[in-house]
């Protein structure tokens, strides 16, 4: 029974913490967890380098995130865009993500039905592609692909830290710096710059003044987007809140076992 599992076990797990996970059983399933997170990690990072490696003197990078525009640029072409895009390579990047996206969510949907947290990733990757497909259907490219950098940009340093967590032989005091560094990227992109520059620049854009010669045309499509976006953001402040709570009791347990 023991060989079978080791034989069915993915090589991270010979990396697993062998303390917090004392039996095979328990090592070979956090070693699954793991290589997912390891997947979505290298997803995640390798997405965040073509995006700025492609888009970095582009008008749907802003400032805040390093760009050379500030956020009203990325309405500049709402909702009828130039054909050619003027930028090269966006309907590429936002097609593999919308591909990646549909992936996850039919994975969520037929092979992790067990899942704990089956609903609540269930809720958010149907969001997450529902806003991808949506924002390409709308011509809202520059908007649309921005949001899914800085996600994918924080996800990079959360996963990261989720995977050092996991292994044997890890140290505090580097544990305490990348969990802060996660947190402060998390926190950033998903709490400042989602309501500041996305949310802010959708609600109090030109494309809800009256003068807008199709604001009766779009002001149906403007406001689903603006609720869609507004139900990530409290979503974020949800999953925030727990991230918080899970650092303080993984520092209150490494605390207490020195105490020991």
């Amino acid at each position: 029974m023991r060989s079978t599992i080791r034989r069915q076990s993915p090589l991270i797990t010979t990396y697993i913490d062998d303390i917090r996970y004392p039996t095979i059983e328990e090592r070979v399933s956090k070693g699954k967890e793991v290589a997912n997170r390891i997947g979505n990690f290298v997803h995640y990072a390798g997405v965040s380098i073509f995006y700025y490696a492609m888009f970095y003197d582009q008008e749907n990078l802003p400032n805040c995130m390093g760009g050379k525009y500030d956020c009203s640029k990325l309405l500049t072409d709402f909702p009828f865009p130039q054909y050619p895009l003027a930028i090269p390579h966006l309907k590429t990047y936002y097609l593999f993500q919308l591909g990646a996206n549909i992936y996850k969510l039919g994975y969520q949907i037929f092979f992790l039905k067990d899942d704990p947290k089956f609903y609540e990733f269930a809720l958010h990757h149907f969001l997450t592609t529902f806003l991808i497909g949506f924002s390409f259907l709308i011509h809202a490219l520059k908007m649309g692909s921005f949001i899914m950098l800085f996600h994918d940009f924080s996800d990079t340093f959360f996963l990261f830290s989720r995977i050092y967590y996991e292994l044997k032989g890890k140290s505090l005091w580097i544990l305490i710096p990348i969990n802060l560094c996660s947190l402060i990227t998390w926190c950033y992109c998903r709490l400042y710059v989602l309501p500041i520059c996305s949310l802010q620049t959708l609600y109090f854009g030109p494309h809800f003044h009256a003068d807008w010669p199709f604001v009766n045309d779009y002001f149906s499509v403007l406001w689903l987007e603006i609720s869609m976006l507004t139900i990530l953001f409290l979503m974020n402040i949800i999953w925030t809140y727990l991230i918080l709570n899970g650092l303080g009791s993984m520092y209150a347990k490494s605390l207490g076992k020195k105490n020991k």
